[in-house]
């Protein structure tokens, strides 16, 4: 697709936008178990505190525990496009686990790799949101 945007010269070889979501992950609360083995909380956890550095999902151990803002803590991936803002068209995508620097992380790639495809020196503006 990619190629065909290139050849019809409808992709932007200097304004781009990246943004992000979060995908939800194949993995619920109750499957949270204590990464050392000690205790057996069978997904009741009222009164008990978890983190990414205690439990981990033993349906999707990729998964973490994410929290977006003033919602609950999920079991999400967070999933990230980078879009050219003349056409709208996307021109790169990537899924990464959740966490507070991926999406910045998850542009910086992108548009290294919108400026290696462009195979040019020219300067890229890059617009994101807040998060």
């Amino acid at each position: 697709m990619l190629a065909i945007a290139k050849k019809n010269d409808w992709l932007s070889r200097e304004h781009f936008s990246a943004d992000g979501t979060l995908i939800q992950a194949w993995a619920g609360h109750k499957s949270l178990a204590r990464k050392d083995g000690s205790d057996d909380d069978t997904g009741n956890f009222k009164g008990k505190s978890r983190s990414n550095d205690t439990h981990e999902a033993t349906t999707d151990a990729d998964s973490r525990l994410y929290r977006n803002g003033n919602s609950a803590s999920r079991l999400p991936f967070m999933g990230h496009t980078l879009s050219d803002n003349g056409h709208g068209l996307i021109a790169s995508a990537v899924v990464t686990t959740a966490d507070d620097h991926a999406e910045r992380e998850a542009a910086k790639v992108m548009i290294s790799d919108a400026q290696k495809a462009a195979n040019e020196k020219a300067e890229i503006t890059l617009g994101e949101d807040k998060g």
